[in-house]
């Protein structure tokens, strides 16, 4: 590029103006969207090398350059973005359920979906469903969010109340299992009714932690002192034990193998889903079948995150939480009511963008 070096960042051009066709006259104000170097990088004067405000320094150019430079703000995307999320097909709901949402944060569940009069009427339009796969099976039952699937052909209905995108691409890998704190050394299986108090209450980040062999009988957990409770266990076999979880007390269950329970077996005194979540570890050989299998009688509040899972409601439980899995089925009567309070829970597993803006420095 020849010529005169008297481009600098104003906006006009040709004394501010420029021809168009209808014989008018305007500005230009495309050279603030690019940064244009004939002698120096801007990035480097106005961030430094490495863009963390040190070394901001006026450093020659091998050549002009035109660039562009863009300020992204991303947030954090959770495990428990949506109602149900599924790699490969899901089914439902039954022509007796629905799937809604509210949020916790504003009191207990109540449908209030119909009602735009309703103070809680924002909340309860988040029952949104998303499938890596063409596979979308819809009975009867409403859903009241929106619809993605990854090459489906679901078309607008009555019975979704948001949008449908069937272009969506959905990735949940693997779950390993994550690094926890020791466990303590005993128990180290639960096969006998159980109360357990643990002795410090732990945090989020350090919760207190029990690692067993089996768990086929039921076990209490209560807080320990007035003090919110943090407890992990991992199973390293199946789950098909009891649980309750009293108030104060927020409990994750890792296990290694399958799940096969009734809702009633799952007891959360707590009402709050974020205070029980069940996390299924995917196999090491990806050919392995896992299973999570929930049954009536009961109802269950709670999360259920296991990407390898093929996850099944049978019969009329109410579900209150969020579903992460490899497929999912509910049938009959199974209702989903997603907690938007969840949102907020757990580590990152992506990030999304939420805004950005043209950098004009």
């Amino acid at each position: 590029m020849h010529g005169l070096k008297r481009t600098g960042m104003d906006d006009r051009l040709s004394n501010g103006n420029r021809f168009v066709a209808n014989g008018s006259t305007r500005g230009d104000g495309d050279t603030l969207l690019r940064k244009i170097d004939f002698n120096y990088d801007h990035f480097i004067a106005t961030y430094g090398p490495n863009g963390d405000g040190t070394g901001k320094a006026l450093q020659a150019v091998n050549a002009p350059q035109i660039a562009r430079r863009i300020e992204l703000i991303v947030g954090a995307v959770t495990p428990f973005g949506a109602a149900v999320e599924v790699t490969t097909s899901f089914d439902g709901p039954g022509s007796a359920g629905l799937i809604d949402s509210f949020n916790s944060n504003n009191g207990a569940y109540y449908f209030a979906a119909n009602n735009p009069s309703d103070p809680h009427y924002a909340d309860s339009h988040s029952g949104s469903v998303a499938v890596n796969s063409p596979t979308f099976f819809m009975h009867q039952g409403p859903i009241w969010g929106d619809v993605s699937t990854n090459g489906g052909n679901v078309l607008p209905s009555n019975l979704i109340h948001g949008v449908i995108d069937n272009s969506v691409p959905l990735t949940i890998p693997p779950l390993v299992m994550p690094s926890l704190p020791t466990p303590q050394p005993s128990p180290v299986a639960f096969n006998t009714n159980t109360t357990i108090t643990p002795a410090s209450p732990g945090s989020v980040s350090a919760p207190t932690t029990y690692l067993v062999s089996s768990w086929t009988k039921s076990v209490t957990f209560n807080q320990s002192g007035s003090n919110q409770t943090y407890v992990a266990v991992h199973v390293t076999s199946d789950f098909t034990g009891h649980v309750t979880v009293n108030t104060g007390v927020h409990v994750q269950v890792f296990f290694d193998g399958n799940m096969s329970v009734k809702a009633q077996d799952l007891v959360n005194n707590t009402g709050l889903a974020a205070n029980m979540q069940f996390y299924g570890i995917s196999p090491a050989n990806p050919n392995t079948t896992q299973t999570i299998a929930i049954a009536s009688p009961g109802n269950f509040v709670g999360t259920l995150y296991a990407p390898s899972a093929d996850i099944s409601f049978t019969g009329n439980p109410d579900i209150t939480g969020s579903i992460v899995g490899k497929t999912y089925s509910g049938n009959g009567n199974t209702s989903l009511h997603y907690d938007r309070a969840l949102a907020n829970i757990g580590e990152p597993t992506d990030y999304r963008i939420a805004s950005y803006i043209e950098d004009i420095r």
